[in-house]
């Protein structure tokens, strides 16, 4: 083998493992210096180096080159970085893929990474295939992870001699079918997240924030209508979950790597046992409003989920307590245990009428491989203690997080992915994106309420808006009706804000998440309303277009269009305004049809009626055109003329107005 580098110079096509042109493309740098990448020599162990082609997330990435003919490939290099106290991590493997077609590809190579995720050491590993067999191929393909960041540079693919005898390559795995979106059911159909846990005086909230009374629950389990009354049920789920992970001993509930002492004692766990299960509050608080909701509805068999998240065992020498230690993966399994089994022992004491205990959650949003190599093994071994308990595991993994994709290999029963779209500028479009992702792994949806949705503020109604592109979503992306999860805040959270809010726009948030959790939220058949034609100064004609029927929060995805032109002038939708401009032959009277279009879906055409008559009854010039347009050949040309006429006036008048914005 040469050191010939058959892709110097060119330009890899690049295709994410999930979609994400809307949401993490508009961070990947890739683009920047993307034809560096096969320029030669590896970067430098400084993530500064611009050497370094930088990839942000999408789980994977697949870099395609064209030799431009077909080649005989003897092996390849290719060059990444591993810093993870700045989140960027070598890969776990790299696979060359050969094409004849650039359709249908084989696996020629593959290398195993000899650094691990959760390596201090900062390090650049060249992954290299040399020797052995030789490929024929015109195109070639790089596939490595990229579930955070990587840095790549370095990439060479070498030719084989020219007597070497081509073999065929190993076929892929066939594609696995879409699973839908996750209908568990029996694991939680519709859940809501709720904080209890740790308070102290140096908090920058009140201690109410972990300690839920009944009062506080009710809006969650029976859905209040506006007159105060229980109506119907809500959420038939409840994850209770530590509120930000805080501790008394300082340590965190989830997984931290990058923190000088993340871990927890028996102790920490122990209080938020105690929390939890406290008299009057959260859990207790629960049964009891569920039993209120229970009795107001005349429900027999009703009981509401309970959801407790498991607490992060941080690798430690340091003792746990009670004669237990965290410092190999059978002792952490071991303490997880004992908090499940003493979790299960306080509910059962209690005798709950109306509550059921349903799984045990994974608290941390990603598997934290920066910890150690053992957190996929530590996840698996846990959710089969939960299953040797009868009850289920369930996880909320962050937006294409580590590991979302494997959810089932790792033992959850049911998991529900967050969008993340409430608190990025991204566009509502990345939802259908997210979709994509949800839909081929069978994962759940997460719904995102923010307190910017609820409180008063200059960007509360966008922020309201963004709230909607979820329940929007779900009609449109077809995961309304599939199981899901709700964040909220705390305190108890911004449903509930919502539920006893004055502000109407803010109580609708509530009555649109009703119906959203009931399946009923729909568009309906909404129909283009329009006002009538009002004549300007400029001589054009204009009514303001709008929706009447259907749900109101679909208003917000709505454009209009002209269906059919009238015959005597010439009309352009703008700004929600249809603006009309009568040709020569207009007399007064015209029509014109337009439609409303709801995310690429048309409602009905209406006709509109443009009848001005008796102005230009009046007016001295229509009897001149009149005269002039007696004849047939004439009045043909100048209705061909006056059509024509309007259109380039209405051009003019249209970009006017345009530029009248920009002043």
């Amino acid at each position: 083998m040469t050191n010939t580098n058959l892709i110097s110079g060119l330009c890899p096509t690049v295709t994410t493992g999930e979609p994400i042109a809307y949401s993490f493309a508009l961070k990947d740098r890739s683009d920047e210096n993307l034809p560096s990448l096969a320029g030669g020599r590896a970067a430098s162990e400084s993530v500064g180096d611009p050497g370094w082609v930088r990839f942000y997330r999408g789980r994977a990435r697949e870099l395609v080159y064209d030799l431009g003919e077909v080649r005989k490939i003897g092996g390849f290099s290719a060059a990444f970085l591993q810093n993870g106290a700045a989140g960027v991590y070598t890969p776990r493997r790299v696979e060359l893929l050969i094409s004849a077609d650039g359709v249908t590809y084989r696996r020629a190579f593959a290398v195993d990474s000899k650094v691990s995720p959760a390596a201090k050491d900062v390090s650049v590993s060249v992954f290299e295939a040399a020797g052995g067999q030789a490929f024929s191929a015109r195109y070639v393909r790089f596939d490595f992870e990229c579930e955070v960041h990587v840095f790549a540079s370095g990439f060479a693919v070498y030719p084989a001699a020219e007597d070497a005898v081509p073999a065929a390559g190993s076929a892929l795995e066939p594609p696995k079918p879409d699973l839908g979106y996750l209908r568990a059911g029996d694991t939680a159909k519709n859940g809501v997240i709720i904080y209890c846990g740790y308070w102290d005086e140096t908090m920058k909230y009140p201690e109410s924030y972990v300690l839920n009374t009944p009062a506080d629950l009710m809006p969650y389990v029976a859905y209040v209508d506006r007159d105060g009354k229980i109506a119907d049920t809500m959420y038939d789920s409840v994850y209770f979950l530590s509120l930000q992970s805080r501790t008394p001993s300082g340590g965190y509930m989830c997984a931290m790597h990058n923190v000088e002492k993340p871990n927890t004692y028996r102790s920490d766990w122990l209080q938020f046992l105690d929390n939890m299960f406290a008299e009057g509050y959260n859990i207790d608080a629960l049964n009891t409003a569920a039993g209120s909701v229970k009795e107001a509805l005349g429900l027999t068999d009703y009981k509401v989920g309970v959801h407790i998240q498991l607490p992060f065992p941080h690798p430690s020498g340091e003792d746990f307590g009670g004669g237990m230690r965290t410092d190999t993966l059978e002792n952490r399994v071991a303490v997880c245990r004992w908090f499940m089994e003493e979790a299960v022992r306080r509910f059962d004491e209690r005798n709950y009428e109306h509550i059921r205990l349903c799984s045990f959650y994974q608290g941390c949003e990603s598997v934290p491989t920066a910890v150690s190599d053992e957190e996929e093994a530590l996840f698996a071994a846990v959710n089969c203690e939960a299953h040797a308990m009868g009850l289920k595991a369930s996880w909320i993994p962050c937006y294409l997080g580590t590991g979302f994709a494997r959810w089932k290999e790792l033992g959850f029963d049911a998991a529900y992915m967050q969008p993340n779209h409430m608190f990025n500028k991204y566009d509502a479009a990345m939802l259908g994106e997210f979709a994509q992702s949800c839909t081929r792994y069978g994962l759940g949806v997460e719904l995102e309420l923010n307190y910017t949705a609820v409180n008063p503020g200059e960007n509360r109604d966008s922020e309201i808006e963004r709230y909607y592109d979820y329940l929007r979503g779900g009609y449109y992306y077809g995961y309304i009706g599939c199981d899901t999860a709700t964040y909220q805040g705390a305190g108890p959270g911004y449903i509930y804000t919502a539920c006893y809010a004055e502000d109407p726009a803010v109580r609708a948030i509530y009555d649109n998440t009703y119906l959203f959790l009931k399946g009923t939220l729909m568009p309906g058949v909404p129909r283009v309303a329009a006002t009538r034609f009002e004549r300007q100064t400029d001589g054009s004609y204009r009514a303001a277009l709008s929706l009447e029927g259907g749900s109101e929060i679909f208003g917000h995805d709505t454009t209009f269009e002209i269906v059919t032109q009238g015959t005597r002038g010439a009309a352009v939708v703008h700004d929600g305004e249809l603006i009309y401009v009568p040709g020569y032959t207009f007399t007064g009277y015209d029509k014109l049809s337009v439609t409303a279009v709801i995310h690429g879906v048309a409602t009905e055409v209406r006709t509109l009626t443009l009848n001005d008559v008796a102005h230009f009854a009046v007016q001295r010039g229509i009897r001149e055109l009149n005269a002039l347009c007696d004849k047939p050949k004439s009045r043909a040309w100048m209705t061909g003329l006056s059509v024509a006429s309007a259109a380039a006036s209405l051009l003019l008048l249209v970009s006017g107005r345009k530029n009248d914005k920009h002043r």
